[in-house]
């Protein structure tokens, strides 16, 4: 996955200097070396031990050295253009403090990728039988957007961790993903922070990954 990921990107000719940094979190399967071979003008982060999503993701920030960052899941695949959409985006809108694409299934399908900041009422019903009945499939359904059908481009409450783009001072500004949530909720949390500081987010549907 790691190596189709590093594929696309160098398929994706970019309209600007672009590099690419990889965080090996301790992985024993050789995916480190076959990084190295492949693509030696990659940044290469080994870890001893994995470090886990919201650490390796800082590393891998710190190690860059560009304007914008943009992380990036090793199981995504970014369709041609897709970077520099979203750089665009940014630095004609200096309003927003991030931006992810649109999703796509390898189908071709569009994932409903796009999330409102849960409240108290949604680990109850995504973790419980309440989830699948009413009111809970309307808790359910308002955090999920269900009532938006990700055919468009709009300001969210929280867009896609797999593929997530912000300015790289605002992003060490701000400290990064909290890597006490070193798994899980660290992306919903670093978004509702930036909206706590008035930051808008966008879901852009001109680039796709």
């Amino acid at each position: 996955l790691t190596l189709a990921c590093l594929r696309a990107l160098r398929r994706d000719v970019p309209r600007v200097q672009r590099e690419v940094v990889v965080v090996d979190n301790g992985s024993q399967d050789g995916s480190a070396d076959a990084v190295a071979a492949e693509f030696p003008e990659v940044v290469l982060v080994r870890n001893a031990e994995n470090r886990l999503y919201a650490e390796g993701n800082n590393q891998g920030v710190k190690a860059a050295t560009g304007e914008y960052v943009c992380l990036l899941n090793s199981d995504t695949e970014v369709k041609p253009g897709a970077i520099d959409t979203m750089r665009e985006f940014l630095e004609s809108s200096p309003e927003h403090g991030a931006v992810s694409p649109r999703l796509l299934n390898f189908d071709g399908t569009v994932q409903l990728a796009c999330t409102r900041i849960p409240g108290l009422a949604d680990p109850l019903v995504d973790s419980t039988i309440f989830g699948r009945f009413w009111p809970g499939t309307i808790v359910h359904a308002r955090t999920r957007y269900h009532d938006f059908d990700h055919g468009h481009s709009r300001d969210v409450e929280q867009t896609p961790g797999a593929v997530f783009m912000m300015r790289r001072d605002e992003y060490l500004d701000m400290g990064g993903l909290d890597e006490r949530l070193s798994l899980f909720f660290n992306d919903v949390d670093l978004c509702l922070r930036l909206r706590k500081k008035h930051r808008r987010l966008r879901y852009l549907v001109d680039a796709e990954v």
